[in-house]
């Protein structure tokens, strides 16, 4: 299952609440609900470390 996207959600929930994580839910394409469902893509893991990075200034 989605671990590492989980992961990215969890984190960027932690460092902004709900509205950071809409934001990275938006960016993304995928709920973080579904997230949890999906398997780790490479690319989709990626992408979501480029996006909290973009929105946080942080790496996961």
């Amino acid at each position: 299952m989605g671990a590492q996207l989980k992961k990215c959600f969890d984190f960027v929930n932690a460092q902004g609440g709900l509205p950071m994580q809409m934001r990275l839910a938006m960016k993304l394409g995928v709920t973080s609900d579904k997230a949890a469902a999906l398997p780790d893509d490479p690319a989709m893991v990626s992408k979501a470390k480029a996006v909290v990075k973009e929105i946080t200034g942080k790496d996961v």
